[in-house]
Order: C-alpha cells, then structure tokens, then sequence
C-alpha cells in the first residue's frame, strides 16, 4: 500500500485541504472555520502517520494542542489574543509536520529555529522533484491523468485573466459574457482559483518532503565522556559573581517590599512609589538572566561528573534566585494596577510573569536531574502550547473591564476611564451592559453613550460575515445588546445633547456658517465641545437589512433627502488611521431636520 499509494494519497489531501481553506476562509472572517479547518489538519496528521508508519507521541500530542489552540477564534474577538494566537499557530504548525519526519522530543535548540524556515522553504520547492524527476502515480493511466489535472489547475486562473482581459477590450464579448456570468462573479473565480493553486502547491510541498524522507527518530543511548572541561572557570567565576548580585538584591526587596512602609518612613521616598516602581525591569531582569544562564551552561564543557555537578548546582541557585524576583514583580504590578487601574499590558503582563515563573521551575529540574536537553525542549514547548491555549479561551477584555468597575465601585470619587473600555474587543460588552444597568446619572449616561457605539459597530460587522466566522463571545455580546438597545439609546442621547447644543450655540455666531450638505438636510460631524470634525465619507445603511441608501463625500455640494427611519450611520475619518471608522445610530422622523453625529473618540 505505502509504494503504490503513496503520491495519490498526497495528491488527494493537498486537494481536499485546499478545497477547505476556499471554502471555510474565502472571504469570511476567523471564527469557528479556523477550529473546524484544524479538526481536518489534526485527522490528516494522525491519518498519514497511521498510514505511512510514521505515528509518533509528539505528533499526536501536537496536534492536539494545535486544536485547542484554535478553539481560541471561536471564543475571543480581542486582537491581541487573537495574533498572540496565530503566530505561535503558525510556528507550532510547521514544527509539527516535521515530527513526521522525526519525534518532536528529539530536536535540539537549534531545530526549533531552522525546522520552520526549512519547512516554509521546502514547501515551495518540493513540488519541483515529483513533476520533474518521478512519475507522481504508480497505477496504470494515473500519470496521465494527473498530468491532465495539473494542466486544469494551472489553466483556470490563466484563462480567468484572459478572459477579463477581452471582457474589458471589446464590448460586445463583455455583453455576451455579462450576460452567462456577473462580473463579481469573473473576478472571484480568479482569486478563489489563485487561492486554490497557491495553497495546493504549498501544502502538496510539504506532504512529498515529509512523507517521502525516512524516519529520523532514530534512539540513540547518551553515554558520557571524560573530555577536556572548556570555559569551566571562567563560567562558574561570572555566575557567581551575578549570583552574589541577586542574593543582596533579593534580600534588600524581601527586607523593605514585604516588610512594610515601617522600615522606609526616613527616606525621600514613599512606600507606594518604591512599591509600584521597577515591574518592567524586573521582568526584563529575569529574561536576560535566564538567557544568560542558558548560555553560558550550553556553552561550557565539563570534563568530569564532579564539574558537571557544579556547573548544573551553580546554574540551578542561579534559576533559583530568579523565582523570588518574578514574585516581586507580580507584587508590584498589582500595587500599581491598585492604584491606577488595570489595561491590556498590565494584565497580560501578569500572565507572562506567571509562564516566566513555570519556566524558572522546569529549569530548575533539568538542572537537578540528568532529563535528555531535546525532551526538556519539548517539555518547554507543551507548556508554552498550554499557556496559550489558557489565555485564548479566558475573556481577558471583560476581566479588565469587571476589575476596573469593581475599582470604580470601591471609590467612586476615582474616575473611570471608559473611552479605553470602549476601545477594548467587543468581548466586554456584557460587563458593560452589567455596570450600564445598575449604575445612575451622568456615569449611566456616559456608559450608554459608549455601549450604542460598540453594538452599532457589531451589528455592522456580523452583517460583513457568515456562519462560518462564527464566534461565540460576539454572538452573546450582539444578543444583551439587544435586549437593552432602547434603554441605551435612550440614555446615550441625553448624554449627547450637551454637545449638540454647544455645536448649534457655536453655529449660531457665524452669519454664513458652511453646512456639509446645502439641501434638505444637514449633516454635522463634531465631538463632545461641539466642534465640526472632518470626514472622508458618511454612509446610511438601514437598520433592518444594513442595505446602503446614502453615502455623503467630504465637502460635497449635493444634497440629499433622507427618508424617515433608522439608520446605522458609518463615519470615515481620514484623519485617524487608528480607529479609522465611527459608527451610530440615527432616527430620522423629519427629512428636514439637522443631523448631529457625536464622535466618541478622545480629543
């Protein structure tokens, strides 16, 4: 079977999974699709291990990771999660495929730097050596055939091109072919037929260059050798020498940060700012030692058993003395996240001090253990999978925002800043919606004032996409905005009206003011002082269908007349290139009256 179905069964799963990237991918956003496409890629990894002898642990432990790691699109909607995500993915990916070729708890250091680049490359390249070099398919007819599939696959973008080419050089063709196939049509047949091939190369290159190579995950028995000791003073001379440094630092911090304001009430400094200060460079600290470290053992030799014991006790007080530093950055960042509120970098910061703290352990085992450096490596590389995963499916966004509320709650004379909650994923719209509710006055107001923004910009964007990007924090988000949508309007609009009346104060000084339509109705762009703002463009979609009725250009002269109704009103600020959109909603009851659109971006 592995002789005679070898390159059909390659050919056949480069088709299929090219087929899924068009059809789950092709012009939808990254949600469920991504946690299916993976179900696929985990079945063809422990498929072509099964089939072609090559099943391995890490292969299917890696896999599996890679799933669950991917489930992380169907949760989240925050960016930063989402390329912290897929980043690691990608790498992880390529790492993966090569432990078809060999076991992933055999790579050395340097593997996990090369293996992707190789991977990448050879994925390119491979396709070469089948078409050039060896008949694809074994069986009677089936190099033939393949040949005339191969001519198809490279013909159908070319002759897509071609065709656009005529439809646009004579008039009569374009009538002739309008008229069988639409012109959006045209177009995304080229691009899913570009997609296709593109992928189908690829994904056929790494397939031949993994599956066709020999097994590498080849045992082999450690056996050690009295040799020469190289770099041993010298190393176990620098260690110490840092080592001291630490040892004074930590117990200076131990002595003063845990002790309390009692021991520094005589410097010219206050407990709180020495508390709050120093998180970052301690973290900073820790990595650079920790690389030092590593360093510095992979690069000394030990002559004997008695210097190799040294050098690891040397090097594991060292990794030791790092622990202690770490807590206290933990320790700081939450004093100063007490004091002036929780953000994106605190918190993910708190979960990188935290994996930083899994790392010193593991370090401190392998050094006093005799564990094999390629399966430490990979130990590294499971926990460094399962700290992702964590991260992917915890609600990062509705944590910050539930901590700084329950801040606000604790001491209202402290304000809240919601603009930057507002500019968090949609993720935290029910914690929102939860203070929005049960909180009075102008904070009500404000909250709503934020909240009608972020649902108006949902409802938009789940209009752009399909079921297959679906995300299951979006669809909740999109559903308790729903159910209080006229209790938000109705509080946003009161918060708005202050600005509305200092715009039309400000319209009234000037005799000839400039309207941004001179017709039936006017259309004014300001902020929260009541000043116009310049846009690129503002479109009126209907709130039911979300169909594009009205779209107005900068400084255009043209009038339009508005119907009566709801709109989802989208701003372009060519000015932001940030946050380059604003979205609203707007309830026309006379096309006659003015429209006053409230940015709530922070000026």
């Amino acid at each position: 079977m592995y002789n005679k179905y070898f390159k059909p069964f390659i050919l056949i799963s480069s088709f299929l999974t090219s087929f899924f990237i068009v059809f789950l991918f092709y012009k939808a956003s990254l949600g469920i699709n991504f946690f299916i496409f993976n179900i696929w890629i985990t079945l063809l990894f422990i498929f072509s291990g099964i089939i072609f002898k090559r099943l391995n642990i890490s292969l299917i432990i890696n896999s599996i990771l890679l799933l669950l790691l991917s489930i992380t699109y169907y949760f989240t909607n925050s960016i930063p999660v989402r390329i912290f995500v897929f980043i690691p993915w990608l790498y992880f990916f390529l790492i993966t495929i090569h432990t078809l070729v060999q076991n992933n708890d055999k790579f050395e250091f340097f593997r996990y730097i090369t293996v992707p680049i190789e991977q990448l490359v050879m994925s390119i390249i491979s396709p070469l050596f089948p078409i050039t070099k060896t008949k694809l398919v074994n069986f009677k007819g089936g190099y033939i055939i393949f040949r005339v599939i191969l001519g198809l696959i490279v013909a159908v973008p070319i002759f897509i091109v071609f065709l656009i080419l005529f439809v646009r050089a004579d008039l009569m063709f374009k009538e002739i072919v309008t008229s069988i196939f639409s012109e959006y049509f045209i177009k995304d047949s080229l691009n899913i037929s570009l997609i296709f091939l593109l992928f189908f190369w690829l994904i056929f290159g790494v397939l031949y260059y993994n599956l066709f190579r020999k097994d590498k995950s080849i045992k082999k028995k450690f056996v050690f050798k009295n040799i020469k000791s190289k770099f041993l003073i010298e190393s176990v001379t620098i260690l110490s020498v840092i080592e001291f440094l630490f040892l004074v630092f930590n117990g200076i911090q131990t002595a003063y940060l845990f002790g309390g304001e009692k021991l520094i009430k005589n410097q010219t400094f206050t407990y709180s700012e020495y508390a709050r200060k120093g998180f970052f460079e301690l973290i900073i600290a820790g990595i650079i030692a920790l690389l030092l470290i590593s360093f510095i053992y992979k690069l000394t030799k030990a002559g004997n058993i008695l210097e190799g014991f040294v050098l690891r006790i040397i090097c594991f007080f060292g990794i030791l003395e790092l622990i202690p530093m770490s807590i206290s950055a933990f320790y700081r960042l939450y004093l100063y996240e007490s004091a002036y509120g929780f953000t994106e970098l605190r918190i993910y910061s708190h979960i990188f001090i935290l994996f930083l703290l899994l790392i010193f352990i593991s370090f401190c085992i392998k050094f006093l253990t005799k564990i094999r450096q390629s399966l430490f490596l990979y130990t590294l590389q499971i926990i460094t999978l399962i700290t992702l995963i964590i991260v992917g499916v915890t609600n990062v966004d509705s944590i910050i925002t539930t901590l700084n509320i329950n801040k606000y709650n604790s001491d209202k004379s402290r304000e809240i800043d919601l603009y930057y909650l507002y500019n968090l994923s949609d993720d935290n719209i029910p914690a929102l919606v939860e203070f929005f509710k049960n909180s009075n006055g102008d904070i009500k107001e404000k909250t709503a004032f934020y909240l009608e923004s972020k649902y108006a910009s949902l409802k938009y964007f789940r209009n752009e996409t399909d079921i297959r990007g679906f995300n299951l924090r979006e669809y909740k988000a999109l559903h308790i905005s729903e159910d209080n949508i006229n209790e938000i309007d109705k509080y946003s609009d009161f918060y708005q009206e202050d600005a509305i009346n200092k715009s039309k104060t400000l319209e009234s000084e000037y005799e000839n003011h400039n309207n941004y339509c001179y017709g039936n109705c006017n259309i004014f762009y300001i902020n929260m002082e009541g000043d116009k703002k310049c846009f690129e463009s503002i479109t009126f979609y209907s709130y039911e269908d979300l169909q594009e009725r009205y779209k107005l250009q900068s400084y255009s002269d043209d009038c339009i007349i508005i119907d009566k109704g709801k709109y989802l009103v989208v701003v372009k600020d060519y000015n932001d290139y940030l946050y380059p959109y604003e979205f609203f909603f707007v309830d026309i009851s006379n096309s006659n009256d003015d429209i006053y659109l409230v940015s709530r971006k922070d000026f």
